[in-house]
């Protein structure tokens, strides 16, 4: 019986623009078709991420120790994007 095995190397890279602020004075639109006798509803949004900034430090035995913690931010990563519904009845909970 034999046996093998295959170990592959992964990369991956991740990134992501945050700000804390939106454009003030700034106009956005986005239509949305509304049948007759039906109900629309849409919003303009923001989606906030929280990250945990700290400093890692990587030992010998490949464990980790924190040095130093920074605390939480909680960023906006997407804005504007829209939530929007449309139904025979009023939108309820709304988007």
């Amino acid at each position: 019986m034999t046996l093998s095995y295959a170990v592959a190397a992964v990369e991956a890279s991740f990134s992501v623009t945050v700000t804390n602020t939106t454009t003030i004075g700034s106009s956005v639109s986005h239509a949305i078709s509304v049948p007759a006798h039906n109900y629309g509803y849409q919003q303009p949004k923001v989606e906030f991420r929280t990250y945990h900034v700290y400093d890692r430090e990587t030992n010998a035995n490949c464990t980790y120790s924190t040095s130093c913690d920074y605390g939480y931010v909680n960023a906006i990563v997407t804005y504007p994007f829209f939530s929007a519904c449309v139904a025979t009845s009023a939108c309820t909970p709304k988007p």
